[in-house]
């Protein structure tokens, strides 16, 4: 018999290769580098932090001190309040309604509190307050000029700005001209609108005074007639003008040639109408009756 022998060769040895190293695995030396940073980090961190929490802490401290020194040191007690520009409001007054008195703190006083509180007094229009370290405040303040009456249900001051500010009182100018016309619920209910009227009867009264009327003939009463214009009652109390509606300047003017041409004559008006719309340039002029000569007794 013939023998045979296998021709398959012997599998080769299984020889593997070195694995790559894919990151996911460090020595330890890498980790102990690693923590290391992470607590240096930490560390500088918390140090950075407390370092600054004690910089705040100290210059809170610092902070409530020197409030503390400033609010209550005799160094910073009021001793010169300096008062300008009143001459209808007495100085006490102001100071009770500023809350400002010798001998009180400087930092304690409320500044914008003062301001306020005076300029809420009837005849200030504007009040400023200053200090001047260490213990000086200076006031000044913007008193109103009153420029007329107005009668709603009670006679009220007018400023120069057309502001109502305050009912008349017995120490109060009476001899001013006054508005009427304008209903008190209507001032009430339209401001803006009823603004306008007063501010426009105030810039007719500075013509009338600019033209030289009010030494010849003082103006005692300007009344508003609603749509139509003004209407002018002088102070004699026995002539009224219809004026109509403006420009004023030309009718105030022509009111001033017919007042002097009548007291050439010996003769007083007791109405003028100066509102004629088609005949801007005529005047009617309704004269008073001559007074009755009594009879010989």
């Amino acid at each position: 018999m013939r023998s045979t022998t296998s021709s398959r060769a012997a599998p080769a040895p299984n020889r593997r290769r070195p694995a790559k190293p894919d990151g996911r695995s460090a020595g330890p030396s890498r980790l102990l580098g690693t923590a290391r940073r992470v607590i240096a980090r930490t560390v500088f961190i918390v140090t950075r932090v407390l370092i600054a929490g004690g910089i705040v802490t100290a210059l809170a401290a610092l902070g409530f001190f020197v409030h503390h020194y400033v609010t209550n040191s005799e160094h910073f007690e009021i001793r010169e309040i300096v008062i300008r520009g009143m001459s209808r409001v007495g100085r006490d007054e102001i100071l009770e309604a500023g809350g400002i008195a010798a001998g009180a703190n400087i930092f304690r006083l409320d500044v914008d509190g003062a301001e306020r509180k005076i300029g809420q007094i009837a005849w200030i229009r504007e009040a400023r307050v200053v200090r001047r370290l260490p213990g000086t405040v200076r006031v000044r303040v913007r008193e109103r000029t009153p420029s007329a009456l107005i009668e709603l249900e009670g006679l009220y001051l007018v400023d120069a700005e057309g502001e109502i500010f305050k009912k008349l009182g017995e120490r109060d100018p009476a001899d001013l001209p006054v508005i009427t016309g304008l209903a008190r619920q209507t001032v009430i209910d339209h401001p803006r609108a009823s603004g306008d009227a007063i501010r426009e009867a105030l810039g007719l009264v500075a013509e009338y005074d600019d033209g030289g009327l009010a030494n010849r003939a003082p103006l005692s009463e300007i009344h508003r007639d609603g749509a139509s214009g003004f209407s002018l009652v002088l102070a004699d109390g026995a002539t009224r003008v219809r004026l109509g509606p403006g420009p004023y300047r030309v009718k105030l003017a022509r009111l001033s040639r017919l007042l002097q041409e009548l007291g050439r004559r010996g003769l007083g008006a007791q109405y003028i109408y100066l509102d004629n719309r088609v005949r801007q340039d005529r005047a009617t002029v309704k004269l008073r009756p001559a007074p009755k000569e009594e009879s010989p007794g």
